[in-house]
């Protein structure tokens, strides 16, 4: 029986491919000796219907939106993707757990891409509250020991770094490449004006600044993450600005006319 009280529970979902039918029928017959001869709770079982397989990718590209939807007003959603070796995986993603119940992210989840050693995570702060970003701060200098020094690992995994995670890559890589990296971008740009900051930053609290906060205004408006995903297909999209361009601007019109109250 499967309780979704149960934060230990996890599912995987496996696709297999191959140029005719037989060869498939053979590789999924070795698979499912190996899934009945495991411990797993409950089996969906392979499909080879195009709707039912488009079913179970749903669910599983729905975990952010579904996160970013139910989360507290006010709070923003933060997405980070690390990876290590394949065999460690799985406690890598028990130590980060550790780490949500530490800093009281309730509304975290994991998800990603085992065969690369790659996870996901969502997070839903509150940037709006001194405290929690504090302990945001507190949760990035452990996650990203965790992962480089504990694990080997990489703080960036398929995505691109950035601002929140250029103040440790010093952390990944150690100073000596750290510093030819510095070189390397001061003989292109030697005036720091190719996105500055973005990849390498001397700026060790840089994470914790210049962060989007999302007040709430609507209870339509208050689940949009700004993502952007919408956009092509919203039927709306050329009415006037686009969706997340009329979100933005609603949520700083909300704050302006927050600033002139306290006027």
């Amino acid at each position: 029986m499967i309780s979704l009280e149960d934060t230990n529970i996890a599912a995987i979902m496996v696709e297999f491919a191959e140029d005719d039918y037989q060869k498939l029928a053979t590789k999924l017959n070795a698979v499912n000796q190996c899934i009945d001869a495991a411990s797993i709770l409950y089996q969906v079982g392979f499909k080879s219907d195009e709707q039912q397989m488009q079913t179970l990718w749903k669910a599983r590209n729905g975990v952010l939106p579904t996160i970013a939807a139910q989360r507290p007003n006010g709070s923003s959603v933060l997405i980070e993707d690390i990876a290590v070796n394949i065999l460690d995986l799985p406690n890598l993603i028990s130590d980060v757990k550790e780490l949500f119940v530490k800093y009281n992210y309730t509304n975290a989840a994991v998800f990603g891409h085992v065969l690369a050693g790659n996870i996901h995570f969502v997070l839903t702060p509150n940037f709006n509250d001194k405290n929690q970003l504090v302990e945001y701060d507190q949760f990035m200098h452990e996650l990203t020991t965790l992962v480089a020094k504990k694990y080997n690992g990489s703080l960036k995994a398929e995505h691109g770094s950035g601002r929140n995670i250029s103040p440790f890559a010093i952390v990944e890589w150690g100073e000596k490449c750290w510093d030819i990296m510095w070189q390397i971008k001061n003989l292109f740009d030697n005036q720091n004006i190719l996105n500055p900051d973005v990849k390498l930053t001397k700026d060790t609290s840089l994470h914790t600044k210049n962060l989007k906060e999302l007040n709430s205004v609507d209870d339509q408006i208050d689940k949009c993450m700004e993502c952007g995903y919408c956009e092509p297909v919203c039927l709306s999209r050329n009415l006037s600005l686009t969706p997340r361009q009329r979100n933005t601007v609603a949520r700083k019109i909300e704050t302006l006319e927050g600033e002139q109250k306290q006027k």
